[in-house]
């Protein structure tokens, strides 16, 4: 009988599944020497595979080196014939003492592989006038002072092509007043060197780098290609600045994001949302806004105005209090948002409900109510869409009953729901709801920030409902119960989660008992964590 050979399609789909779950950050799936053991049995195999279907395979996440020994795997991976969608090199493993530089001048496959060059350290590359042109790269990121990277740049190691098309600066020091006007100066010679340039990214993550947007309007050249601003307040003191650039004729912006600091000194940001509304609502290419100012309130009137933009595609508000002087009651109808979030201590829901109708095409909405909230005001909430809506709330015992009661809507609107224990004596009653949160129809992810307690296994394990489970690892000392305990009371008793999810300060590790009751788990797919390597079937 003649064994069946698996087309090459098939073989190819099976590889890239295997390595398309890397993740250098969470080493989710597998590590980089899975991923070289992936690549090496599947070339060795035979030599169709290696011939025919190794130079098909793509990998298809952004693939960052950032040392010499993912260097030489990438080296060898290219040899191969696979194909990467983004490759981010990082300068600061250049130097004279290593081949890196040796392996780019004579291996232009190599070369042209790199996509992205990020400059961590931009000074590596000024004693090192010997390598080949980068001809090949598509996009710039700056994570350093870009002073520092300007004279490499507008050398001859990057030759103006059609491919550059992008520059991501991420301003993450400390940077003094008189340095502003020379940042966005050296971007400006870099549009003007490179003329083919239409994606310019700028996120501040410091609180001085507020002032940057102080000289950013005088550059035409600049605004016409700026496409994200991403910037974090300590003193908003730029919204004239602001307006001056999303006014701008050649204006351009997409995502904008203002976040105000957690230690901020600003007492009124009224001035910068007023000042900027009739930008925000008149905006030719805004798609993407959140404005973060968690401290402060926020009047419907001003989320009428920008609910008239219909370019917008992305809202995300986050304040202290949601007012309505005015009594509104219908808003402008916006038929080009999908995502949504509300993010308020205060509300009435009443408003979050009006504000949810006038939303036509809304996908995925986030409510979060960051304290309690009465029942009367509960009921207030009955959008007349069905969308995905992921709820955040705190345990209230006397009216957690509403969000389960068929009479409201909560019971059939909530697809993933994350309660918040504020008081360890409320920690029975809320065992006790979540024996009956199967009554949540579409309900599929549970994040229960709290402390893990035995007792929560056979209410969550009874609930055929949940796929996806976010747990607080308790800490082993305080609470006399194991990390491995916690999972295999997971692993064992579940038969319908697919995730589990848990957070910890500690670093805890999977030992081979747990693995085992994974492997025997025939639902659970996957086992994330911040703090250990992450596990999948």
């Amino acid at each position: 009988m003649k064994i069946p050979v698996l087309p090459n399609s098939i073989l190819k789909y099976i590889i890239e599944t295997l390595i398309n779950g890397y993740n250098v950050k969470n080493h989710t799936h597998c590590t980089i020497k899975q991923l070289d053991r992936i690549f090496y049995q599947f070339s060795m195999a035979c030599q169709r595979w290696m011939d025919d279907i190794i130079p098909t395979v793509e990998f298809n996440i952004p693939f960052r080196i950032t040392s010499q020994t993912l260097f030489r795997k990438f080296e060898i991976w290219v040899g191969l014939g696979i194909k990467f969608s983004d490759v981010i090199f990082t300068t600061n493993i250049l130097s004279q003492e290593s081949d890196v530089s040796l392996v780019l001048r004579s291996k232009v496959h190599v070369r042209s592989a790199i996509s992205t060059m990020n400059f961590a350290n931009g000074y590596v590359f000024l004693g090192n006038t010997s390598y080949s042109p980068f001809e090949f790269i598509r996009k710039i990121q700056i994570d350093d002072t870009l002073s520092m990277s300007l004279p490499v740049l507008l050398g001859n190691l990057f030759p103006c092509t059609e491919h550059l098309t992008t520059i991501h600066i991420n301003l993450n020091r400390f940077i003094k007043a008189q340095e502003h006007e020379d940042i966005i100066g050296s971007l400006n010679q870099l549009c003007n060197k490179f003329i083919y340039i239409d994606d310019i990214s700028i996120r501040g993550s410091l609180k001085s780098n507020e002032k940057i947007t102080e000289h950013l309007y005088k550059f035409p050249n600049i605004i016409q290609k700026l496409k994200s601003l991403h910037l974090i307040y300590e003193f908003i003191t730029v919204h004239q600045d602001l307006n001056n650039i999303l006014t701008h004729p050649f204006s351009c912006v997409q995502s904008l994001k203002l976040h105000k600091t957690k230690n901020s000194k600003m007492h009124d940001p009224i001035p910068i949302y007023q000042s900027l509304l009739n930008c925000f609502e008149t905006h030719h290419t805004l798609t993407v806004l959140s404005l973060h100012f968690a401290d402060f309130i926020i009047d419907t009137q001003h989320i009428q105005q920008i609910l008239k933009n219909q370019k917008l595609k992305s809202l995300k508000l986050k304040f202290k209090q949601l007012t309505n002087n005015n009594n509104i009651q219908l808003y402008n109808n916006n038929n080009s948002i999908t995502v949504l979030t509300l993010n308020f201590a205060e509300a009435n829901l009443s408003d979050c409900n009006a504000i949810v109708d006038a939303i036509e095409n809304l996908n995925s909405f986030k409510l979060a109510l960051r304290l309690p909230v009465n029942s009367l005001n509960l009921v207030e909430f009955n959008p007349k869409r069905q969308f995905y809506m992921e709820l955040v709330i705190p345990y209230q015992p006397e009216s957690f009953d509403i969000y389960l009661d068929s009479k409201y809507s909560f019971h059939k609107l909530v697809n993933n729901l994350t309660v918040k224990l504020l008081n360890i004596n409320d920690t029975v009653a809320l065992i006790e709801h979540l024996y009956h949160l199967s009554k949540m129809i579409r309900l599929d992810t549970l994040y229960l920030n709290m402390l893990y307690h035995t007792s929560l296994l056979k209410p969550l394990h009874n609930n055929t409902n949940i796929k996806n489970l976010i747990l607080v690892r308790p800490n082993p000392q305080r609470d006399h119960i194991t990390g491995s305990k916690v999972i295999d009371d997971l692993l064992v008793h579940s038969k319908n989660l697919l995730t589990i999810y848990l957070t910890s300060p500690t670093h805890p590790r999977i030992d081979q008992p747990s693995l085992a009751f994974f492997k025997q788990n025939t639902n659970l797919q996957r086992i994330y964590s911040k703090s250990y390597f992450s596990i999948y079937k």
